[in-house]
């Protein structure tokens, strides 16, 4: 079936529940694990095997708890908002097995399942089409558990409809009061108790409406975590998390989750550029520091990729900690202190078969290393007292499967101790992404900081020279003399910016453009706002002049006048964000010309110039612009130029190796455009890394490029610039392909 705008809530959570995969993808693609899936000796392998759908799972002690949602049964039927038919039966589970972290190859039985007879709806009918048999597949039940300090244990019961589809079923003869419910359990899984009825809370409250654009009455609680006299659930149907007092089982609404907006995909063959709304959807939740808890977002219907984030949840204040995912399906904290967030669809559940991913993010959420790219349907992760993590995979799988991997099952996994297949530094936005870049690489804060306007590229990029000398006379807590280029809005200084700048612990602050660039209100507000004590604006008229207002600002903090610079066309982006980082390095200025004229602020510039380096071909800057040059300066060096930008990035990937940069510590940016990569030029210089731009749909459309990526295999790293709608899936993949990861 094709999904309808309009089904976008009700797709969004049955997706996280599994309910409706096979009817948007085809159940065959879903259910059989990829090849890749237990391969390598680094691959996560399979400890718990058996078990029917299963998807949260928490620790208590060295005793695995894990939520099962059961494989239906004969009971009775009803047609799911899938189109699919799903039967009722009590078999629905919380399994607990005890010393897990010794546990290897157990095959979970009755004698596991601690809490038994739960509700559980799921398919009850074969597709002789599929390796393994789809009866008790697409299944809504228990979905997470947590244990509180004392053994009790909570757990929630999903529904994925309406309140009164629960009261339909209970007519039907299923015990639908049960579903969409919290419950308890004694430690030893005795006296199960429903705490409270989110069903209920849903039909009085509904708390999205008026908040989420396509708002219905609709509950699916998925998530749940003990937070000392409260617990806490999501509701992937409501968008929300809601509030349970554990004595009372009163409830209240701690958050709702914002709307999203994405392009709609090609296939509703709606108008170019048109926006739909996506449900948010809520899946997981995490115990983060200092009282804070991290919410998940699997996102609804048409799962965009790099739509997805985590949130940070104090009491009922929402904000956003990290960007850039697809679908996640749950998210703990390691003993590392790192964020770990695993994703049930990397490649969105739209995909082609979709398959599972794990993320280390680091405790500042400044960048996102890609652990694994091979799981089949994750559905939760925990890490136990061993310190390695527990994952959930085939958690749309029963246990009925020709083989271990082909159930549901458990696998560990060394998460802390993995490298990363990449690493990804990307925000919601350029203005995000240039924050991520900062926090990556300035962990420890920065004296300065040099500022540039967010809708244009030209200052930005030759500002990379200025950021690698503004701590001077000092330097940067690493002992660089480098510091972060940070973007914003011309009009107004963006909060997110002013927040990391108080972060960095900077006081001074270069701005760069003069008031039609970035205003005056904007530069005020670094001080009132942003804690900056000195505020320096560098610039000129236009972009030409802002970049020799630069290399004088360079000259007289470093004490020198340039002897060697880079000129780049000032109207295009491509050459001049390749040479950023190398020109940072070198701490040699960049100027700017057209292809047919050398403007005169960059003549003046040049002018005591020993050596200038044009970096692009005669397209980019003309033959006759550079004999211009060559009058003034004492030497034109030999360009470094391809035959496109790909060929051009190279040249100077290849140059930089001079200038002690390292091809090994690859940072990649898109070369159809310029946002994300713009402010990166001196976190790459300070990482001692090297730039190269690609093809961001298929490595192939860069060849040249991927010469440079693959000449580093078995020994290169790549950081990825953006999330997946600047470079995609797709290459990311060719990528660690070719570094033979």
């Amino acid at each position: 079936m094709r999904p309808k705008s309009s089904q976008s809530k009700t797709i969004g959570k049955l997706m996280a529940s599994a309910v409706g995969v096979g009817g948007l993808i085809g159940a065959g693609s879903i259910l059989v694990p990829t090849a890749t899936a237990i391969a390598a000796p680094t691959a996560p392998q399979i400890v718990i095997s058996g078990l029917n759908n299963p998807r949260g799972l928490t620790f208590s002690g060295d005793t695995l708890y894990v939520a099962e949602s059961g494989a239906g049964g004969n009971g009775v039927c009803f047609k799911s908002s899938e189109g699919s038919t799903v039967c009722y039966g009590p078999t629905g589970a919380i399994t607990a097995v005890p010393n897990a972290s010794t546990v290897t190859g157990h095959v979970a039985t009755s004698s596991d399942r601690l809490i038994s007879g739960l509700p559980s709806f799921a398919t009850q009918t074969d597709d002789p089409s599929t390796p393994q048999p789809d009866q008790g597949t697409e299944a809504t039940g228990p979905a997470d558990v947590s244990v509180a300090s004392d053994g009790t244990i909570y757990y929630v019961i999903g529904l994925g409809g309406a309140p009164a589809d629960r009261d339909a079923l209970t007519k039907g003869g299923a015990p639908g009061a049960n579903l969409a419910a919290l419950w308890k359990a004694n430690s030893d899984g005795t006296g199960a108790t429903k705490v409270a009825s989110l069903a209920d809370y849903e039909a009085a409250h509904n708390p999205d409406h008026g908040i989420v654009p396509t708002s219905t009455l609709d509950t699916n609680p998925y998530s749940v975590l003990v937070n000392g006299s409260s617990v806490l659930v999501a509701d992937a149907g409501g968008d929300d998390v809601l509030a349970v007092d554990a004595a009372t089982g009163a409830v209240s609404t701690a958050a709702v989750l914002p709307p999203i907006f994405t392009p709609a995909p090609p296939f509703l063959k709606m108008p170019p550029g048109t926006i739909i709304p996506a449900e948010p959807v809520p899946t997981s939740l995490a115990a983060g520091p200092n009282g804070t808890t991290y919410v998940g977002q699997l996102t609804g219907f048409p799962f965009p990729l790099g739509g997805a984030s985590v949130f940070s949840l104090n009491g009922t204040t929402l904000s956003s900690y990290v960007s850039g995912f697809t679908n996640v399906i749950d998210e703990t904290v390691g003993p590392d202190g790192n964020l770990y967030v695993l994703e049930i669809a990397h490649n969105s559940l739209l995909g082609a078969p979709p398959v599972g991913a794990l993320f280390r993010v680091s405790a500042d959420g400044g960048s996102k290393q890609l652990l694994l790219n091979n799981l089949n349907f994750p559905g939760g992760i925990a890490f136990g007292p061993d310190g390695m993590a527990y994952i959930t995979t085939c958690s749309v799988c029963t246990g009925q499967g020709p083989s271990a991997a082909q159930t549901g099952n458990v696998v560990r996994f060394d998460a802390v101790n993995a490298t990363p297949l990449l690493t990804r530094l990307s925000g919601a936005d350029r203005i995000g992404t240039a924050i991520a870049t900062s926090r990556a690489t300035f962990p420890n804060g920065a004296p300065a900081v040099v500022i540039a306007r967010s809708d244009d590229f030209a200052d930005a990029l030759a500002g990379s020279v200025l950021a690698s000398v503004a701590a001077m006379p000092g330097t940067s807590p690493d002992g660089t003399t480098n510091v972060p280029l940070l973007l914003t809005t011309s009009k107004q200084l963006s909060p997110e910016t002013a927040a990391e700048i108080k972060r960095l612990g900077a006081t001074t602050a270069y701005v760069l453009g003069e008031q039609s660039a970035i205003s005056d209100a904007t530069a005020s507000a670094l001080s009132s706002q942003a804690g900056i004590t000195n505020v320096v604006r560098v610039g000129g008229a236009n972009r030409f002049a802002t970049a020799a207002a630069i290399k004088a600002k360079v000259d007289a903090l470093t004490g020198t006048s340039s002897n060697n610079v880079y000129v780049v066309n000032g109207n295009g982006f491509a050459d001049a964000m390749s040479v950023a980082p190398l020109a940072a390095r070198q701490g040699r200025p960049i100027l700017l010309a057209t292809s047919g004229q050398l403007p005169a602020d960059t003549a003046e510039a040049l002018a005591g110039v020993g050596t200038a380096t044009i970096v692009g071909g005669t397209v980019a800057i003309s033959s006759s612009v550079s004999d211009a040059i060559g009058k003034i300066v004492t030497t034109v060096a030999p360009r470094l130029a391809g035959s496109d930008r790909y060929g051009t990035s190279a040249a100077v990937a290849n140059a930089a190796t001079s200038a002690g940069l390292s091809l090994s510590k690859l940072w990649l940016a898109t070369g159809v455009n310029w946002p994300d990569a713009v402010a990166a030029g001196s976190a790459i210089a300070d990482d001692g890394g090297v730039l190269v731009l690609v093809n961001p749909d298929d490595l192939a459309g860069s060849p040249a490029t991927k010469t440079v990526i693959s000449g580093q295999a078995g020994t290169g790293s790549a950081k990825l610039l953006g999330g997946p709608a600047a470079i995609s899936i797709n290459v990311e993949g060719q990528v660690i392909s070719a570094l033979g990861k």
